[in-house]
């Protein structure tokens, strides 16, 4: 049970092995990635449709993609995979749009200390770390504005003195 990426990087070990090989023998790397491709394309046209185990036909439905994303999940929390696969389907599927596109930069993960994974759940809209650090706590009908980049003022590097003399020269 897992998601495969330990397989990943011993099989490519292994053809880089096998490479090597065939680089011994005589044959010229163009060849060899030729016959590779040659391999790649026989297997995604012919064999790996016949090894497909589960087809999401709905990414909108929770359950399916809770299926789906079970295995990965088990493979690094076991015994929690069952709530965080919820949890991680509940995510996915609140952000996927109307065209069923989906964006990883559109989930955030906010970790709160104190808390345990049991304590996870998924809140539309934004998370704040701290409070506010003004009085104002609450407003109606406010116009807010998130940037995502600092917006404290900077001191400059040089400094300067200006001496005025008259109202006028304000």
């Amino acid at each position: 049970v897992g998601d495969g990426t330990n397989f990943v990087i011993l099989f490519a070990g292994s053809l880089l092995e096998s490479a090597e090989e065939l680089i011994r023998m005589g044959l010229k790397p163009t060849e060899i990635i030729d016959g590779y491709e040659l391999a790649v394309n026989k297997v995604l046209d012919e064999i790996l449709p016949k090894l497909s185990v589960h087809e999401v036909k709905n990414v909108l439905d929770l359950k399916e993609v809770m299926k789906a994303i079970r295995s990965s999940v088990m493979s690094k929390q076991y015994g929690n995979e069952d709530f965080l696969s919820e949890l991680i389907a509940k995510a996915c599927v609140s952000v996927i749009g109307d065209n069923k596109a989906f964006n990883v930069d559109n989930i955030r993960i906010c970790k709160i200390l104190g808390a345990g994974i049991e304590s996870s759940q998924v809140v539309q809209g934004m998370v704040f770390k701290k409070l506010v650090e003004g009085d104002m706590t609450l407003a109606e009908a406010a116009k807010v504005v998130v940037y995502t980049c600092p917006v404290d003022t900077q001191a400059t590097e040089t400094k300067g003195t200006v001496l005025i003399k008259s109202a006028d020269e304000l």
